[in-house]
């Protein structure tokens, strides 16, 4: 399956991952992975969320 792609998926890859940088370090900043911090966007999200149905 890999001789399909004639070696244009790591560069493909390189490039998404590099042009991504910039958001996943913005994210990585609000968000570290700990428990605490999913809960407090999962509450955030329900609030969005609410807000819009009840708008």
């Amino acid at each position: 399956m890999l001789g399909v792609w004639d070696g244009r998926v790591p560069d493909l890859a390189v490039r998404a991952r590099t042009g991504t940088r910039p958001i996943r370090d913005a994210l990585h900043t609000v968000h570290s992975g700990h428990v605490g911090d999913c809960v407090a966007w999962l509450m955030a999200g329900i609030v969005v969320f609410a807000q819009l149905e009840i708008a």
